[in-house]
C-alpha cells in the first residue's frame, strides 16, 4: 500500500506540493491494470476479452439497470409513491435512456470501481436535476493536506452538495475514497483465463503440432527428407487420393483430443474462479456449479441469484441516487420483475393477499396490469382491505372488525 499512499499524498515531494492521480495510474498501482503472472497484462478493458468477465459484468448490470425506479416518501409511518417521479430518475441525462443511465454506472463499478459525473441541472432548491456521466478513467483524485480533492474535465471540481461533482465509489479500502473493482483482484485469474484462450488460438492457428509423421528405419539426410515430405504434400494436398508409399515409408497420424489441445478442464476452473470473485453461479456464465445442486424452479434460482449476487449493487444504487433527492424522499428498485413466477403461483399469491387484509382487489389487479373493478355497484369496492383475516366480503358501514354496530358497542 505504500506504492498507493505515495500516489495520493506525494511523499518525497516539496513540502505541501500535492500530486493527483488519475484512476487509470491508481488501478496499476493497486493490480487492477498490470502484467500477470501469464505475460498478458490485465485492466479492465482485455478483462471484457474473457467470455465469463464479459457474461459477469453485463448480467449484473442489465438486472440491475432493467429494475423499475420509483421514488416514495414517508408521511405517519405510510409510505406513498411520489409522482410524477423525480426527472433524475425519469430523464437524468439528455439524449440518453435512464436505463442506459444506471446501466453505464453499474459497468463503472464493476470494471473501474468507481463512478463519476457532472450535475448537470437543478432544481430551485439545488437538487440535482441530471448528471451527465464522464469516464471513471478521466476522474483525478489525490490528497492535499488530509484533504482529498478532485479534478474532472479539465478543472479543480468540489463534491455535490457543495460542487458539481458527482462520485461514487464501489469498494473501498478504510481510509480512502477510490473504488476497486473486481478486476482488481481478479488480475490472476483473469490473465490465466485470457492466456488459455490464446494458446488454444495458437495452437490450430500456427500449427503447435504437426498433423502426422512419416517415419522409416533407412537413414534420411535433410534433402532427402525435404523432398519427400515436398512429394508427400504435393500428392495429397487438395486431393482424395490414396498416398503410395515406398522406401519402409509409414505414414502416422497425430490425434490431439479437444481437451489437451484447449485446455478445457482449466478453462471450466478458470470460469468458476471468475464466478467468485463477481459472486455469479457459475453455471449462468457458462461454467459448471461443481456439485450436485439442483434448483426446484426458475422462481428459486433467481431468488438465490438476487439474494446472493445482485442485491448487494441494489442497495448500492438505490443509497446513491437517495442521497440526491430532498430529504425525506428515498428510491427503491422494484425487484419482483427478477422473481416473476407462473401465472398460478401469482393468481394464488394474490389471494392470500387478499384475504388476509395485505393487499385490496385493485391493488393486486394493478400488479397485473389490470384496470380497477368497475365503479359499479359499490364505488369502493375494489379498495377495500378485507377484515378480520379470511373474510370474502367487505364489512359493511358501521360495522367494526369485531362484527358489532356502533349502538352495540355503545351498550
Amino acid at each position: 500500500m505504500s506504492l498507493l499512499r505515495n500516489l495520493f499524498e506525494g511523499r518525497g515531494r516539496a513540502r505541501g506540493e500535492a500530486r493527483e492521480a488519475t484512476l487509470s495510474q491508481i488501478l496499476e498501482a493497486t493490480g487492477g491494470s498490470r502484467m500477470s503472472s501469464t505475460g498478458i497484462s490485465v485492466g479492465p478493458d482485455s478483462a471484457l476479452r474473457l467470455g465469463a468477465v464479459w457474461r459477469s459484468v453485463n448480467l449484473i448490470a442489465d438486472l440491475t439497470a432493467g429494475f423499475p425506479v420509483d421514488a416514495f416518501r414517508r408521511q405517519a409511518g405510510i409510505r406513498i409513491p411520489i409522482e410524477p417521479a423525480p426527472l433524475l430518475l425519469s430523464d437524468p441525462s439528455p439524449g440518453m435512456l435512464d436505463l442506459d443511465w444506471r446501466r453505464t454506472v453499474m459497468v463503472s463499478w464493476l470494471l473501474r470501481g468507481n463512478a463519476a459525473g457532472i450535475v448537470s441541472s437543478t432544481s430551485s432548491l439545488g437538487y440535482p436535476l441530471g448528471i451527465e456521466l464522464a469516464h471513471p478513467d478521466e476522474l483525478a483524485i489525490w490528497k492535499d493536506r488530509g484533504k482529498w480533492r478532485y479534478r474532472l474535465a479539465g478543472r479543480e471540481r468540489f463534491l455535490y452538495p457543495e460542487g458539481d461533482l458527482w462520485h461514487v465509489p464501489a469498494f473501498t479500502m478504510p481510509g480512502s475514497r477510490i473504488g476497486l473493482s473486481p478486476i482488481s483482484y481478479a488480475a490472476e485469474s483473469i490473465g490465466l483465463g485470457l492466456a488459455v484462450r490464446r494458446f488454444g488460438s495458437e495452437w490450430f492457428s500456427d500449427g503447435g503440432h504437426p498433423t502426422a509423421i512419416l517415419s522409416t528405419e533407412q537413414e534420411v539426410g535433410p534433402d532427402l527428407a525435404a523432398l519427400i515430405k515436398k512429394r508427400f504434400l504435393d500428392a495429397t494436398r487438395g486431393r482424395r487420393e490414396p498416398a503410395v508409399l515406398g522406401a519402409g515409408l509409414e505414414y502416422k497420424p497425430i490425434q490431439i483430443s479437444p481437451e489437451e489441445s484447449q485446455f478445457l478442464e482449466t478453462t471450466r476452473a478458470n470460469v468458476a474462479d471468475v464466478a467468485r470473485y463477481f459472486g455469479m453461479p457459475p453455471e449462468l456464465i457458462g461454467g459448471e456449479s461443481g456439485g450436485s445442486l439442483t434448483y426446484a424452479n426458475v422462481e428459486q434460482r433467481a431468488l438465490d441469484l438476487l439474494t446472493y449476487t445482485i442485491s448487494a449493487w441494489v442497495l448500492r444504487l438505490e443509497k446513491s441516487l437517495t442521497a440526491l433527492l430532498p430529504r425525506g424522499q428515498y428510491v427503491k428498485l422494484n425487484v419482483d420483475s427478477l422473481l416473476r413466477s407462473s401465472l398460478l403461483d401469482r393468481m394464488r399469491a394474490h389471494q392470500i393477499g387478499i384475504q388476509t387484509g395485505i393487499r385490496s382487489r385493485n391493488e393486486a389487479r394493478a400488479i397485473e396490469d389490470e384496470p380497477p373493478i368497475p365503479d359499479d355497484p359499490d364505488p369502493a369496492f375494489g379498495d377495500e382491505f378485507l377484515w378480520p383475516p379470511m373474510r370474502t366480503t367487505p364489512l359493511p358501514d358501521g360495522v367494526d372488525a369485531r362484527g358489532l354496530t356502533r349502538s352495540e358497542e355503545d351498550r
